[in-house]
């Protein structure tokens, strides 16, 4: 491939990398691919493909030790093609295989030439303009040649434990810019011909407060990429390398084909979600607003952050994390089955954000809180406006697949840094947050503290762990009732947990988190929004005393002390030992009209202690008789509860005031559902917006069936 162009068109100040058209000539690339492949050999490559990241995943955990990769898996490996394809991401945190063909495109790109990619090298970044999705996560990538010529890419990315910056775990809330954050590092060689480059190597472990546990990190990266380069030679050795670039070509071109035929059981049109986040900086009040939308035209999904408000304070994310999320959500919903192969769909999504906003960043915004708020909430309304537009498919098993937000809307970053019990220095956040619900589906309720849906090997530390890395003593750890967002079927529950120092006189802590003042674990179809996160520190308590006369503190309505309740973005906190922290973790949102839900089910979270009695009744309007032997429904209650929230619905219902939007699906004689109860009956080239429910005419020939809706003001969930 010969250079296009000699200037290069890296702006460090705009909103992404656009994909390579500039190589040195003389980089050998592999392109030589098999097409006729016999079925056997397919699946056994590319089930060993597979394994190979795997491997790769579980030699990074082994390896490294770290809470980030062994409980949070806060990593994934990658195989891409010869010029940065994704074939294959691995079964860890999903958003961050949008970085990995990114880089590599970089790389070759901006490398190529000088100083050059040869056979064991590997390159290193931690870029979030160029290939993750904060500085503390990093990135290697490791050509795979074969007979002299780049036949594929191997990629790793794991969060680190530190970074620099202003706060241990370098998750910065008091970050005006990326100055304020570790540095950025550009891809870089870290090795050379397999050599270890000792002046890189101290370069990146010289910026972190635990610089060996980082070193130990990268070794354990080192190790994956290794592994996973050798099980590739291995493959390209046994099978020849045409026949193994065959199956990669053929695995992206397989999840292309399952991709576009589910699209085309879907109507074309736009579908939206508007959500918020709070407080940018430390003592900034302020509430901004995040959109996305997704357009559905013939085959082709374009993603769009238009609306969104611009960039500001430690709350922004950038362009790698706006696709990471979009791809994410589209794998649970449209491609569930392909074991994580996103290439061939890729080339039916376009992405059309604005730069310059929270959701895509310019450069020199400060990213590193961004991964839990403004990333995290993105992925979730991703997951939204796809689960809206698969509730219009003509497919049931496809609408099945809607979902309203799970817990991890937000993640609720409790930086804790200090001296441990070992004397040494440590630096971490609080793990637990991982046991957030999952939210309900269209027709089951979601998943309590079932974990974050884009990580399928998630699990929360063991307490024990914890107490044994770290100086703290954990008091309770346990769900939290009434978290889960009410619906006719109800959000997962999320928990709630509390911790003293131990071992230690005291730990400093940071706050970097949003969804503490606004929910943004909603529901959807009406369904209701979740629980909220919050931060609790009692000073004063009795614990130690309680302790001492053989009580364990399970309630902080039973420990003595005074309150404050920590901000969403605070820095400076001193946790003294006798400081009791209590935090919460954001719930999953509800699916459709929680007054549609069989009053027999409420009855059953009552007795599980999902929900109270008292939210059985505001809730759902389902009133409950407890006793020690069982809780049963009290029908005649239960009625006149819910007979009464249908009257105030009809007595306080107003005209919608929403902005019109075009349906976008195209006119033909029949039905088409286009939400949970909402359809569009085609006749003689007029269209009629109709509830389902009721039967219902919201609007003959309009361009939205909100225009002729009605809304409720609501003091319910």
């Amino acid at each position: 491939m010969a250079i296009a162009e000699s200037t290069p068109r890296w702006d460090w100040s705009v909103e992404g990398y656009i994909p390579p058209d500039r190589i040195e000539a003389d980089l050998p690339l592999h392109t030589e691919a098999d097409a006729s492949i016999d079925p056997i050999t397919y699946e056994l490559i590319r089930h060993a493909l597979w394994n190979i990241n795997t491997e790769h995943g579980q030699t990074i955990a082994k390896v490294s030790g770290s809470p980030f990769a062994i409980y949070v898996h806060d990593l994934n490996p990658a195989i891409t093609d010869e010029v940065g394809e994704l074939v294959y991401g691995g079964q860890y945190i999903q958003h961050m295989c949008a970085g990995a063909p990114s880089a590599v495109q970089w790389v070759l790109e901006y490398r190529s030439d000088n100083p050059g990619i040869a056979d064991g090298d590997v390159y290193l970044s931690n870029d979030p303009w160029i290939g993750v999705n904060h500085q503390q996560d990093i990135v290697l990538l490791k050509p795979v040649f074969v007979e002299g010529s780049i036949f594929a890419w191997v990629t790793s990315t794991l969060h680190q434990y530190d970074m620099g910056g202003t706060t241990p775990s370098s998750f910065c809330p008091d970050a005006r810019d990326t100055y304020w954050e570790p540095t950025p590092i550009p891809p870089m060689r870290l090795l050379a011909g397999g050599e270890m480059l000792a002046d890189v190597e101290e370069m990146v472990v010289r910026k972190s407060r635990l610089s060996e546990l980082v070193r130990l990190d990268l070794h354990a990266m080192i190790a994956g990429i290794n592994i996973a380069q050798r099980r590739m030679l291995e493959l390209c050795d046994r099978y020849g390398p045409a026949i193994v670039k065959g199956v990669m070509r053929k695995i992206s071109d397989d999840s292309e084909r399952v991709f576009v035929s589910r699209l085309e059981s879907i109507p074309d049109g736009v579908w939206r979600d508007r959500s918020y986040l709070e407080m940018a900086l430390p003592g900034d009040p302020g509430i901004y607003k995040v959109e996305i939308s997704v357009t559905k035209e013939g085959d082709t999904l374009t993603f769009s952050n238009r609306g969104t408000d611009p960039q500001v304070g430690a709350i922004n994310s950038t362009i790698i994390s706006f696709k990471g999320c979009i791809m994410t959500a589209l794998i649970g919903a449209l491609l569930h089955d392909q074991l994580f192969a996103h290439g061939g769909p890729m080339r039916h999504i376009q992405f059309d954000p604005e730069p310059g906003t929270l959701t895509c960043a310019r450069h020199p915004a400060a990213v590193t809180a961004g991964t839990a708020t403004a990333m995290s909430l993105v992925l979730c309304q991703a997951q939204t406006v796809i689960s809206k537009m698969i509730a219009c498919s003509s497919n049931a098993p496809d609408r099945a697949e809607a979902t309203a937000k799970p817990g991890s809307s937000q993640y609720p970053i409790l930086s804790m840094g200090g001296v441990s019990q070992w004397g040494t220095p440590f630096a971490t956040i609080a793990l637990e947050p991982i046991m957030s619900g999952v939210g309900a589906f269209m027709n089951r309720d979601g998943v309590s503290t079932g974990g974050y849906p884009f990580d399928p090997k998630a699990m929360a530390p063991n307490v024990e762990h914890n107490e044994q890395s770290f100086p703290l003593l954990t008091l309770y750890r346990r769900e939290q009732i009434d978290s889960g967002g009410p619906g006719r079927h109800r959000g997962g529950a999320s928990a709630v947990s509390a911790f003293v120092p131990h071992g230690a006189e005291r730990i400093e802590l940071a706050t970097a988190a949003s969804g503490v003042w606004q929910p943004t674990g909603s529901g959807i179809f009406g369904g209701g929004n979740a629980l909220p996160s919050h931060f609790r520190l009692r000073r004063g308590s009795d614990v130690a005393e309680q302790l001492r006369n053989g009580t364990v503190p399970v309630d902080m309505d039973k420990i003595a002390g005074d309150d404050v309740y920590l901000e969403p973005k605070q820095t400076g906190i001193v946790q003294n030992v006798v400081d009791v922290l209590e935090m919460d973790y954001p719930a999953a949102g509800g699916f459709g009209d929680p007054f549609e839900r069989d009053p027999s089910a409420v009855a059953t979270d009552v007795e599980e202690g999902i929900v109270s009695p008292r939210g059985a009744s505001l809730n759902y309007g389902v009133a409950v008789r407890v006793t020690e032997e069982s809780v049963e429904v009290d029908e005649e209650e239960t009625k006149q509860l819910r007979d009464e929230e249908l009257e105030r619905r009809r007595k306080e219902s107003r005209p919608s005031v929403q902005v019109p939007q075009a349906s976008g699906v195209e006119p033909r004689d029949g039905r088409v559902l286009i939400a949970d109860v909402i359809e569009i009956e085609f006749k003689s080239g007029s269209s009629i917006f109709r509830c389902q429910a009721c039967n219902e005419e919201l609007g003959r020939d309009v361009t939205s069936y909100k225009r002729g809706s009605s809304t409720v003001p609501s003091t319910r969930f």
